[in-house]
């Protein structure tokens, strides 16, 4: 015998449960973030700095030179080559374990604005990991990012910060995400818990469960005050 349930008696049994649905979500909660803090590994980011210097002179375009106001413009073209596939493929010959596609996926490059300056910034779960491919792309980039005509005749890359690993730190926004996420599991597991418990029970709510489960007619109902 098959009983169909609606929505009202799902909620009266929640109801009817309410204490332990609540501290099923607390513990999951909970256990979400004993998940963040000392489970989960932080992301790992080294940064370096690149800036775009004119060739056979020591001044860079991000200070005095006003003859050349396109500073900004020359090192977009080389933020492009740096998060390119490309030179992700030329990084990746250079570290252990990583394809092109992932090195790619760990790059970030923002520019200074108004400037020719470049941070890159490396991101990985592997402290290792991102230092490697930091210190990679130091060594490589001003020497196989070389745009053809007119920039590389006249500028090039140079290295002004050497990569260094930032100290990782659990944010606010991942222990939050992490207890929301426990809550929220916790929350599942126990709806579909009290639903399965309830439906055993085959509680009659209704003439109409009494003939479905006997299969005879009913003759009178008598109720109780």
């Amino acid at each position: 015998m098959t009983y169909e349930y609606s929505l009202i008696d799902i909620y009266y049994w929640i109801k009817k449960r309410l204490k332990l649905v609540v501290i099923v979500c607390v513990i999951g909660a909970l256990l979400g973030f004993v998940y963040s803090i000392f489970i989960k590994k932080p992301t790992q980011t080294s940064k370096l700095r690149f800036d775009v210097v004119i060739a056979n002179a020591d001044r860079t375009l991000s200070g005095e030179i006003s003859t050349i106001n396109n500073a900004y413009r020359v090192a977009g073209i080389y933020m492009t080559h740096l998060k390119s596939i490309d030179f992700a493929e030329k990084v990746a010959a250079n570290v252990d374990n990583l394809s092109a596609g992932s090195v790619q996926s760990m790059i970030q490059v923002t520019q200074v604005e108004n400037t020719g300056n470049l941070i890159v910034s490396v991101s990985s779960r592997s402290a290792k990991n991102s230092l490697n491919v930091a210190s990679a792309i130091a060594d490589l980039a001003p020497t196989v990012i070389v745009p053809t005509g007119y920039i590389s005749e006249n500028f090039h890359l140079r290295v002004i910060s050497q990569p260094q690993l930032t100290r990782a730190r659990v944010t606010i926004k991942t222990i939050i995400t992490s207890s929301l996420f426990g809550a929220f599991l916790a929350l599942m597991l126990v709806v579909m818990y009290v639903v399965w418990i309830e439906s055993k029970k085959g509680t009659i709510r209704k003439i109409g469960d009494i003939q479905q489960a006997l299969d005879v007619p009913v003759i009178g109902v008598i109720y109780k005050d």
